[in-house]
């Protein structure tokens, strides 16, 4: 039976170039790549696409209705791409992820639910810092100063999917972006290949993913090499590789079948 790679996308999270790469790069090595926007997954499933042909699944996208679409395919023998984290609420899936990380000990910046249950905890966050929302696509703002945030407060309480983030960006930081495929690692900037990695910070790389399910996924960091010292601010299981090469060929290389 021949095996189709399939990449899933969403039009409105803007994919498309990201999904293109995959597609093209995948047929240059042999590799049979079909991409389908996620609102024509349904009609695949109910006319019996999952019946009669060999998939590897690939979730470009964070939208709500993954599980669901998981659990009309699952039974017929696809792969899918990082199963057991596409199962979890996709709303709330990067704000999960890092609270994984940082139970197993993932340094990963502070952070306060709203509602804010005591203002006194406010006061001991540094200023400037963001306010973001639980849901992916969802707003990130920065804060310069609390009498900013404070003016905004009542309004900020009404927002139950939103939390307030320490800023952790300093001048000694490098900021990074870390692809992890299948237990390989590889850097966006300053470091091009899994050697040039430190055991230090690969070891990181492992928990995020033993923590989260992720056989695949980018995180972003900011980094101090010389005193080993680092921050994760983000987990993104839905990574189209767009910015480097090498990360899209070791994910067609050894995820695509």
């Amino acid at each position: 039976m021949v095996i189709v790679n399939i990449i899933v996308y969403s039009k409105e999270e803007g994919f498309e170039d990201g999904v293109k790469k995959l597609r093209d790069d995948s047929f240059q090595c042999g590799k049979i790549c079909k991409i389908v926007e996620i609102k024509d997954l349904f009609d695949l499933v109910s006319k019996g696409y999952f019946e009669t042909t060999q998939t590897c699944i690939y979730f470009l996208s964070s939208d709500y209705r993954i599980p669901q679409f998981i659990e009309l395919i699952k039974k017929k023998n696809q792969v899918v791409i990082n199963e057991a984290f596409l199962m979890r609420d996709m709303l709330t899936s990067k704000f999960e992820s890092l609270k994984r990380a940082r139970r197993i000990g993932v340094c990963t910046p502070k952070h306060i639910l709203l509602p804010f249950s005591k203002r006194n905890s406010v006061d001991k966050f540094m200023m400037p810092a963001f306010v973001k929302s639980k849901n992916p696509r969802g707003l990130v703002t920065l804060i310069n100063n609390k009498e900013s945030l404070m003016s905004n407060l009542e309004l900020l309480s009404e927002k139950k999917d939103y939390y307030l983030e320490e800023n952790v960006k300093y001048k000694d930081n490098i900021e990074l972006k870390i692809y992890y495929i299948n237990g390989v690692a590889c850097a966006q900037k300053a470091y091009d290949t899994d050697a040039n990695i430190p055991n230090w910070f690969r070891v990181v790389l492992d928990k995020i993913s033993k923590c989260t399910g992720l056989n695949v996924f980018s995180a972003d960091f900011f980094v101090n090499w010389g005193e080993k010292k680092y921050y994760c601010f983000d987990i993104n299981h839905a990574s189209s590789f767009y910015k480097s090469d090498d990360a899209r060929a070791m994910f067609i290389g050894k995820i695509l079948k």
